[in-house]
């Protein structure tokens, strides 16, 4: 859905394939491949900064084009003097902490005009968060992420509702990181929900002129209407797992108009609920098979 976003974007008249790409692509770079092969990018850089990870992945680069950066997010981009604009996904390891903060806030510094910015971490607490009480927990919020956890109340802060506060600290770092910019706005225009081995959220948008970034926003309104129903709250992005057969049958009940088809009776004798099927159908377009993803 995330490159489905960016490939708006071009459509707007941004030539995303001359931007730099930045981002952590560990030894497995799927998100450089798909960045590849659907927007056409060649600037590349890759942050890894575990020692021993970073033979792997210098190792394993898919392309000659990637370079793999042995530094921190913090150490790159206090030394990152590039004049042109990117697109930085930031794919953190673990939760919400001061140095994430830390790290999203200090894009505002390098950020150049017509660049987009992503970031990506987990959306439930940590354990050691997890088992304080309400109180506590909004004392850390407060005591260790500064100004971005002050506006949170204790009701905020519930384990049950850990996604949505992970998101408004986040989205309140990105916010104050581009505020003193006079060369443009930062745009919030992708946020959303979803679950890998854990709950995860990948929130961020567009910097740059105010009619620029709305232009971006209408288009991908055409393109993703369901993303663009709420800016400030999380989409939530389903894990269908569903089998081979399964999706075969889904694939044409979620794009068929008659419910009395024999695909929807099929679905419903399987266990799907027409609340499925219409979910599926939502995100049939951007929920490819998973070998198809990475070829």
């Amino acid at each position: 859905m995330l490159i489905e976003y960016l490939r708006c974007s071009t459509e707007c008249g941004l030539k995303l394939a001359d931007y730099r790409y930045v981002g952590m692509g560990g030894n497995r770079f799927y998100d450089f491949m798909l960045l590849h092969r659907f927007i056409g990018i060649k600037k590349m850089v890759s942050l890894e900064h575990d020692d021993d990870m970073y033979l792997r992945s210098s190792f394993n680069k898919p392309f000659d084009f990637i370079e793999v950066s042995n530094s921190s997010v913090e150490d790159f981009l206090a030394q990152d003097n590039y004049d042109g604009p990117s697109i930085f996904w930031l794919d953190f390891d673990g939760g919400i902490s001061q140095q994430t903060i830390s790290d999203i806030q200090s894009l505002g510094v390098i950020a150049r005009p017509n660049s987009f910015f992503f970031i990506t971490l987990m959306g439930e607490y940590q354990k050691f968060l997890s088992d304080m009480n309400d109180a506590d927990r909004l004392a850390w919020f407060q005591n260790e992420l500064g100004d971005v956890g002050q506006n949170l109340s204790q009701d905020d802060v519930q384990v049950s509702k850990s996604h949505d506060t992970i998101f408004k600290c986040v989205s309140t770092a990105l916010s104050s990181a581009f505020a003193f910019r006079g060369d443009g706005i930062f745009s919030a225009q992708f946020s959303v929900r979803y679950s890998d081995s854990m709950k995860m959220i990948t929130t961020g948008g567009f910097f740059g002129a105010m009619g620029s970034a709305a232009e971006i926003a209408l288009r991908r309104n055409t393109c993703l209407p369901n993303l663009s129903k709420s800016e400030q709250e999380l989409f939530y992005l389903r894990n269908f797992n569903v089998t081979e057969r399964e999706r075969g049958l889904l694939d044409i009940a979620a794009t068929a108009k008659d419910r009395r088809r024999k695909e929807w009776k099929k679905l419903r004798e399987l266990g799907f609920k027409d609340r499925d099927i219409d979910a599926y159908g939502d995100l049939l377009r951007f929920n490819p098979r998973y070998i198809e993803s990475i070829l």
